[in-house]
């Protein structure tokens, strides 16, 4: 199958004290197992130093990763991506999940459009099998 979607985006520390940005990219695929319908979504990430990242440790090097959570830290071991079984409620998180800034900035509020992606990335763990 091919990519349903696919973009880059530049994350940075929430707390403003790691200047270290994580430029990630998100491929989504759908895919088919015993007639259920997934979203595969595969992370690949790179710090501004230089780094890739390779291994969950790589992850908390700096603060910026989409995954790096001041709260908890259990979803570190999907550093290279995860599925969730395909939904309305599913597909519209990944669709604004992969927005640009510049659109998704209209439904955020308050909130960066880096920490509202963040924010989706963190609740679409959440509903893994």
């Amino acid at each position: 199958m091919s990519e349903l979607y696919v973009n880059t985006f530049l994350f940075r520390d929430p707390n403003g004290y790691d200047h270290t940005t994580c430029q990630t990219t998100l491929s989504i695929l759908e895919k088919v197992d015993n007639e259920i319908t997934y979203y595969d979504v595969q992370m690949k990430s790179i710090y501004s130093d230089g780094t890739e990242i390779k291994t969950y440790l790589d992850v908390i090097a700096h603060s910026s990763h989409p995954l790096v959570s001041m709260k908890q830290n259990n979803m570190l071991l999907y550093f290279r991506g995860f599925s969730v079984v395909k939904n309305d409620m599913t597909t519209q998180m990944i669709r604004y999940m992969m927005m640009e800034d510049s659109e998704l900035c209209q439904y955020t509020g308050t909130i960066t459009p880096g920490t509202y992606r963040r924010n989706i990335i963190h609740s679409l763990i959440h509903f893994i099998d």
